[in-house]
Formats: structure tokens, sequence, C-alpha cells
């Protein structure tokens, strides 16, 4: 389960980094469904867009600077991106005297990003989409509990076989709720048709997905198990991320959210968000300067010392314990490419001039030359 210790690692070395300018650059094998050629090639082109950005901020030297600097890491990113499965991704994070090369092993989009900042928001969002459940594998040889940190799988407990007696099963089902517990992670049933039926109907308490992994699993080791279950997976957590927008609706109807970001930084430096929304699949591009509480929205990335302004806000949120979800941007609550729920308290309600006990309606989005770019 080393996949989601070391992501979590770099995540929390990158987000308190202090050196600044950083270059993002996100390569995916050949297997990747954003292929298109050879990864060197591609690699390189990544990289000159970026050296074109360097030397208009700082110019000629520092641009050469640059690229030498990326032809060092060349060759270990490539290393990296060999070793991979069919459908994985290298992140590459470089800035002067520094170089992050981080697996996954699941693809994202290509890009490169420059900015005074790591571009963290592909991290963040893969963390989302890959969260920790169990599989809960039912065969006429044996039951299994497996567990997963959302990218390996590895065998927790294997149980006697399911037999025909109801008493014996729920006896089975019985010790496998147990052994997880009732505030479990999210359990996937897989195996005999039947008996997933039987067994969604005895543990209807438990966090249970609505799909199951039918048919003959037995045959299946830990990684193809866990391939096979990935689509239902996904599928369960994206759900369970764009629900929490009902949450923000009822908060709507009493006042307590916003999707100004002068509201949104303010409250965020006070801790005053229950939970903050955030596109993922747009740029906005700005600064924002925090001891100020002041910000600034580009039509365009100007420069390198520009960054996207929803990265800011993920990584601000994520020092500070503050939960986040990252949704695509038709799936936002008001279709706003920022929103936040409000705590219920008395400087919060002063700031949004919400009165005691009478429901408001909801704060306009901003109004002003927000441009927002696909990522």
């Amino acid at each position: 389960m080393k996949t989601r210790k070391h992501l979590e690692y770099q995540l929390k070395a990158l987000s308190t980094e202090k050196t600044t300018p950083w270059v993002s650059t996100f390569i995916t094998t050949n297997g990747g469904p954003y292929r298109s050629g050879n990864p060197e090639r591609r690699f390189r082109l990544l990289i000159r867009s970026a050296g074109q950005l360097w030397n208009k901020s700082f110019g000629r030297t520092k641009e050469r600077k640059f690229m030498e600097n990326m032809r060092h890491v060349e060759s270990k990113v490539l290393n990296t991106l060999g070793a991979l499965p069919s459908a994985g991704t290298v992140a590459v994070y470089t800035c002067e005297g520094v170089d992050r090369v981080i697996s996954l092993p699941i693809p994202t989009k290509e890009l490169v990003v420059a900015g005074d900042r790591p571009h963290l928001k592909p991290l963040f969002r893969l963390l989302q989409r890959r969260q920790p459940f169990w599989i809960a594998q039912f065969e006429t040889e044996f039951t299994r509990l497996l567990w997963s940190d959302g990218f390996e799988l590895q065998v927790r407990r294997t149980f006697a076989p399911i037999k025909n007696g109801i008493k014996w099963n729920l006896e089975l089902l019985h010790r496998l709720e147990s052994f997880v517990g009732r505030d479990a992670d999210p359990i996937l049933l897989a195996g005999n048709d039947s008996f997933c039926t039987f067994a969604r109907m005895s543990l209807w308490h438990l966090k249970i997905m609505d799909r199951e992994l039918i048919g003959d699993t037995k045959r299946l080791d830990c990684q193809q198990l866990m391939n096979h279950a990935s689509e239902v997976v996904d599928r369960h957590f994206k759900l369970h991320a764009e629900a929490k927008t009902n949450w923000y609706l009822k908060e709507k109807m009493l006042g307590f959210s916003t999707t100004k970001i002068e509201n949104i930084i303010d409250s965020l430096l006070r801790h005053d968000i229950r939970h903050l929304f955030l596109a993922s699949n747009i740029n906005i591009w700005g600064s924002i300067s925090w001891t100020k509480s002041q910000f600034e929205i580009h039509q365009t990335q100007s420069d390198a010392h520009d960054n996207d302004i929803l990265g800011l806000l993920a990584q601000k949120a994520y020092q500070f314990g503050i939960p986040f979800t990252l949704l695509d941007l038709d799936k936002m609550p008001e279709n706003a490419p920022f929103a936040a729920i409000l705590k219920h308290s008395d400087h919060v309600a002063q700031q949004l001039h919400i009165l005691p006990n009478l429901a408001f309606p909801f704060l306009a989005p901003q109004v002003g030359p927000m441009i927002c770019t696909a990522n």
C-alpha cells in the first residue's frame, strides 16, 4: 500500500514548498487515453512550451538554464514512465535545485503548467477519485474480504465458503460485519449473484455500493480484481462527490453559502468554511495575496508568476485541513468555478448580512472579468 502514502507525502511536501517558480508536467504512458506518439517527443514538446513562458517571464538566459535542467530530468522521467503499467502517468515537479518525479498508476490528462506554486490540482482530484474501499468476494469455494487504499488491493481475511443454509450464511455475514466495522469504508460485493443480493438485503445498514461485480471472480488475482472493480468504484466515488452539492443547496436557503471569491479567501483565512467546491476541469489564471486578502484575475496566463486560482484555493484548504471537493464545472453548485458552505457563526452572518432565523436569497456570483480556460 505504498502508492497512496507516497502520494500523500509528496502532496504535503509540495504544498509547503517556499521556493519559486515551478514547472508541473504530466505525461502518460503509451497506453493512456491521451497518447499521441512517442513519449520522449511529447515530453520535449511540453517542456518547450514551458520554456517559451520562461523566456517571456525571466529572459533568454534563465530559459536556457531551465531547458538544461529539464534535459537532466528527462532520462529519469522516461525510465519511470517505462516502468509503469500500460495506463499510467508520471508527474514531474521542477524548480531550481529541486525535482520531484511521481509515478501514478492511472492515466491523467497530459499538460504542463508554470507558476509560482506547484500545480497540485490533478493530484488532489486523483486522491478524491481513488479512495479506500472493501471488496466482499463470495464464492462457493471461499469468502474473502479484501481492502484497497484506492490504488492497490490486498486480502485481509478469508472465511468459510457460502452454503445453502440461511442461518449459516447470516452468521457468515455477521462475522464479516464484525471484521470491517459499522463505520467501514464503502463495500463492493463481488462473486455469486444470488448471494450478493442476499448480502445486500442483510447488510443494508452498511455502506454498500449500488452495483456489484458479478461473475466467476475466484480465478482473478488482486491486480485483476482491482482492474475489474475500478469502473464501479470510480462511479461510486464520483456520484458521492456530486451528491455533496445537495448539502450546498440546503445551506443556500439559509444564506450560509457563497460563490464570491473575496468571501471565500477571507473565510479560508478565518477557518470559517465548512466545505469548499472547486472546478477541476478549468483554470482561472491570476494571483492571490494571502497576507492582504487580495486577488487578481487575468484573461490569460500572462507570465510564469500567474497561477491557477482554483489550485491555490485547493492548496490553502489542504494546508488548513478544510474539506474540499473537485467537480467538473457543469456539476458545480450554481455552475460557478468556486463555491463554499460557510460555518453558522455570528461573524459569517454579519459578513453576509444574514439576520437570525430568516432565509435569504443566494448571493449572486461575482460579476466581472473572470476568464476560465480548459485544463
